[in-house]
């Protein structure tokens, strides 16, 4: 979801604040030969700040925090890792009308990586540490919040 800070349109100099959250949760078992059980958990957050820089165009920043768990029982595997990073923006809106818009978001995103395997029958552990860079286009769906105030 996002939000924007702002009055009746999208004006140069106004302020934008949004951002994503995203939590997940499964649980999966296997029918094969070798059955096993599979437990995934995870959230994602994604705080976002921007300035109008042009009528219906945003450009901004955004920090990603993620934590993950991972867990297969019978196939002795668990993981657990985290992300934390940042990206830059651009985001053009499309006036839908009653305070909808359409946008397509334009983002570079940089993150630092940390997973930490365990492999329950040897014992094992080992980690992996690494960095992402990634470009991407997004498009989506906005609804302007009025009268807010900061």
């Amino acid at each position: 979801m996002h939000l924007l800070a702002l009055n009746a349109q999208i004006k140069k100099g106004a302020l934008f604040v949004g951002g994503d959250l995203q939590l997940y949760s499964s649980n999966t078992t296997s029918t094969d030969s070798n059955p096993y059980t599979s437990k995934n958990k995870g959230i994602f957050f994604f705080p976002s700040i921007g300035w109008v820089v042009k009528e219906n165009v945003v450009a901004g920043v955004s920090l990603l925090l993620s934590f993950n768990n991972n867990e297969q029982q019978n196939a002795f595997h668990q993981s657990k890792g985290n992300r934390i990073g940042g990206s830059i923006f651009i985001r053009k809106y499309l006036p839908l009308g009653k305070s909808f818009y359409l946008f397509g978001n334009a983002a570079v995103n940089g993150q630092f990586v940390y997973n930490k395997y365990m492999y329950v029958q040897q014992p094992y552990y080992s980690t992996e540490k690494g960095y992402a860079i990634n470009a991407v286009l997004i498009p989506g769906v906005a609804y302007q919040l009025k009268n807010l105030c900061f």
